[in-house]
């Protein structure tokens, strides 16, 4: 039974670990292209370089995977788009535009 036991708790651990592990990593770009969701983004700029850009697009990458983009002009949120995922399929995009006005996108 203490086996039992301890095997459930190394689970129950290993699962909240994974979970609370997840990478984020901020990303920033010239510009996107298409209007396909999730957008592709183009031209990586170095943070250092926001300061000399009126437009640039920021994008938030958890695990690897594209979760957020948001677009600033003049250091003013434009929009954002929240991509949710299942089971690695995009199945809603979450929006805000500049009047922050929210709107939901189901991905069929």
């Amino acid at each position: 039974m203490k086996k039992i036991f301890l095997f459930i708790q190394v689970l129950f651990f290993s699962f909240c670990t994974q979970k609370s592990l997840s990478m984020e990593e901020v990303k920033y770009y010239e510009s996107f292209s298409g209007y396909d969701h999730p957008i592709k983004l183009n031209n990586e700029i170095d943070i250092n370089s926001l300061k000399d850009k009126n437009i640039y697009l920021k994008a938030i990458y958890i695990n690897n995977k594209l979760e957020v983009v948001e677009k600033y002009i003049n250091n003013n949120l434009f929009f954002r788009y929240v991509y949710v995922y299942e089971k690695n399929k995009l199945i809603k995009i979450e929006t805000t535009n500049i009047n922050g006005e929210k709107k939901v996108i189901l991905n069929d």
